[in-house]
């Protein structure tokens, strides 16, 4: 037990030579793992000493921990180029097996089913101990600035789990060999997807659409929309962009499920199976998407800004559409105030348009801090939704009566309409400025 903490303890002091990899001190480590490489291999057998570990009890001394583990690290040094490649994952070695080993001494209770030398304490113990390990030198060894603190974040998070369920089964290959491949391979993997927008893009909002799929917000064609235009938008504006799109989407998911089954109950809306049709999807986003298309194009803010903003007209539409019919049972008609049931096209509510209000300004909020919107254009942005939406309404009472306008069409018309009254409001601005 001593020896075996000793041990794990060197494992850890020595993955602390990873820190200066990033930092022109690349052979130095390197030689540091031959000798200790040539040390346990020509002179350790001749000591006479127990050192093997309590895993390698049974195994040839050329398999043991004490070989494996340098020889990983060289394999590391050699096959991955970027110094947070090596550091990270030698990070996740070092830290990761170590904390875990010492957590499953003191602490193993409930046995993992797919392996029952390991526990359930001992598989949390290693990702929260690679996740933080990892985190720091990556962060640490990532001289060229490669990649933000977000996705530092998430690398972590990946590589930490991966391994931890690797390592966690019995594959009869040492647990150091393991991680250098498996975490090497993870952690180069994403340095590239990360790179690649068209790729990454690919792989984000498939994930995104398809657990939409799941919880049976969308169905199948509306799933294949959303992953289509989430996927313009990545491959535009990357990670910042989709952001921005999957804040849309989540807070346009909460407005629609809020009382979804009080709201069937009383007949305000129909039961599916499905909470968001497909047509509601397209026409909600078919201008952004075209509004993102156009700015890679030109590269003009104004048609970034324009992207924000059809999208926070979209989710006013929704928000006050919904919650409004959730909380206020009698709305009124803009064009002359009377009252009238829910659900009557046309018809607004105080509390529905609070929510809207409320709901557009916590979206332009994040707009601002993701795509780095400048206030004014937050302000007026916000003036151009609840005016649109307004003459849309207003719009709708002026319709003869019993006449059904397609809603697919009435959003897109409110996007566009947003859009319209934005340009008109802000050139003044801009020519003044």
């Amino acid at each position: 037990m001593k020896q075996d903490l000793n041990r794990t303890i060197i494992h850890m002091c020595l993955a602390l030579l990873a820190l200066i990899i990033g930092h022109w001190y690349w052979a130095f480590v390197f030689i540091v793992i031959l000798l200790m490489l040539g040390f346990n291999l020509l002179i350790l057998p001749k000591l006479k000493i127990d050192i093997y570990s309590y895993n390698d009890s049974d195994k040839p001394f050329y398999r043991s921990s004490l070989i494996i583990y340098p020889l990983s690290l060289l394999f590391l040094m050699i096959f991955y180029a970027k110094p947070y490649v090596i550091a990270g994952v030698w990070a996740v070695m070092g830290f990761g097996l170590g904390i875990s080993a010492i957590s499953e001494q003191i602490i193993s209770r409930k046995k993992l089913p797919w392996n029952k030398e390991k526990s359930w304490e001992w598989l949390l113990a290693f990702i929260i101990s690679s996740f933080i390990a990892s985190y720091l030198f990556i962060s640490w060894s990532d001289t060229a600035g490669e990649l933000s603190g977000y996705n530092i974040f998430l690398l972590s998070i990946i590589v930490s789990i991966i391994c931890g369920f690797v390592v966690s089964r019995d594959f009869g290959i040492d647990s150091n060999a393991l991680i250098a491949v498996v975490g090497g391979v993870v952690m180069y993997l994403f340095s590239f997807i990360v790179a690649n927008n068209f790729v990454m893009g690919i792989i984000v909002s498939l994930a995104v659409m398809a657990l939409a799929f799941i919880i049976k917000a969308v169905n199948k064609i509306g799933a294949i929309i959303g992953f289509i235009f989430g996927w313009v938008i990545y491959l535009v504006l990357g990670l910042a962009g989709y952001a921005i799109f999957f804040i849309y989407i989540l807070f346009y998911y909460i407005s629609v499920i809020w009382g979804y089954k009080d709201k069937v109950e009383e007949g305000l809306i129909e039961e599916r199976r499905y909470i968001i049709k497909s047509g509601e999807i397209y026409s909600s986003l078919l201008l952004p998407a075209i509004l993102v298309l156009i700015y890679w194009k030109w590269q003009a803010h104004l048609w970034l800004y324009l992207f924000a903003g059809s999208l926070s007209a979209s989710l006013f539409n929704a928000v006050s559409a919904q919650l409004g019919r959730y909380f206020t049972h009698h709305p009124v008609l803009i064009s002359n105030f009377r009252r009238v049931k829910a659900g009557t096209k046309g018809a607004i509510s105080i509390w529905g348009t609070l929510a809207g209000i409320v709901a557009t300004i916590l979206y332009l909020l994040f707009a601002q801090y993701y795509l780095s919107l400048p206030f004014v254009v937050v302000i007026l942005m916000l003036i151009a939704v609840f005016i649109s939406n307004l003459l849309k309404s207003y719009y709708y009472t002026m319709l003869a009566e019993g006449f059904e306008p397609n809603k697919e069409l009435m959003n897109i018309f409110h996007a566009v309409l947003c859009s319209i009254i934005f340009i008109v409001i802000y050139l003044p601005v801009v020519i003044k400025g």
